[in-house]
């Protein structure tokens, strides 16, 4: 069987476009739909309140409905839906959402589904079985890690901070952090670990970054979820939408269970 991940992300002057008339326009896309005997989608990130590329995932998953394709869509939150939305949702084969708060909003709205967890969970499982429930390196009790999020607001951060004492080390992921550290200024910041040139594009590299803090202050979903894989406090900011606080609650629920329903997103239990 063939699979195909399927993504593509739309620029904000295409918001108001039909999504589904710019995939079909797109002959790679439409060439993978075509050739594909079950058309997978990661909906990693989220998929919520009308964003293009919420718009442009569900696009795909509905282009390839049309094409008489089994359509997965795994490993995504579910928030702020429209009509047009979960119209395209009804006719999907199969939905993992990766946190309970989205599966509680998929059945107010009957819809069916399965809770599964962040995919992120399987790749730590694979790569670091050692630093599971690590905890910090040995000294590192009294270092803070923190970080905004795309949209997480800077008086929020600011605040946040004021309840806490400590070595205070911020890490940079993107150009939304850089308004965050302009506005924490005042607060005499031990450092900066700059994400992408420490991970290279291997993400288990950031591990034992995060090891040397005895707590993370954080919006970011995946750095939160490092942290509590390693046994590492964390203080959780909201986010765009209740992943941050939806994964904290299914991982305290879960416990190791939550490895069995992060695989729920995988191609082996799609393929069985």
């Amino acid at each position: 069987m063939r699979l195909r991940r399927l993504s593509i992300v739309f620029s904000d002057h295409l918001a108001n476009i039909s999504a589904v008339r710019v995939v079909k326009r797109d002959p790679l896309i439409m060439r993978r739909v075509r050739d594909a005997e079950t058309v997978v989608i990661n909906g990693e990130g989220s998929i919520h309140d009308g964003r293009p590329s919420s718009r442009s995932l569900l696009a795909i998953a509905a282009v390839a409905t049309q094409s008489g394709k089994p359509v997965h869509l795994v490993n995504t939150t579910r928030a702020g839906l429209g009509p047009a939305d979960f119209r395209v949702l009804r006719g999907l084969d199969r939905i993992v959402v990766r946190e309970p708060v989205s599966s509680r909003y998929l059945k107010a709205h009957v819809l069916p589904h399965e809770l599964g967890a962040d995919a992120a969970w399987t790749f730590l499982q694979e790569v670091a079985p050692a630093l599971r429930n690590a905890g910090p390196c040995v000294g590192s009790t009294d270092r803070i890690l923190v970080t905004g999020g795309a949209v997480q607001t800077s008086s929020r951060l600011r605040a946040a901070l004021h309840a806490v004492t400590g070595e205070i080390w911020y890490l940079r992921v993107d150009a939304a952090d850089e308004r965050h550290l302009a506005a924490l200024e005042h607060l005499d910041l031990s450092g900066v670990i700059d994400a992408v040139s420490e991970c290279s594009g291997r993400p288990e590299r950031l591990l034992p970054h995060i090891r040397e803090f005895g707590h993370v202050l954080s919006g970011r979903h995946h750095l939160n979820l490092f942290a509590y894989y390693l046994g590492i406090p964390v203080t959780v900011l909201c986010g765009n939408t209740h992943k941050n606080e939806g994964t904290r609650e299914g991982f305290e629920a879960a416990g190791d269970d939550i490895f069995r329903l992060a695989r729920k997103n995988g191609l082996e239990e799609i393929c069985s």
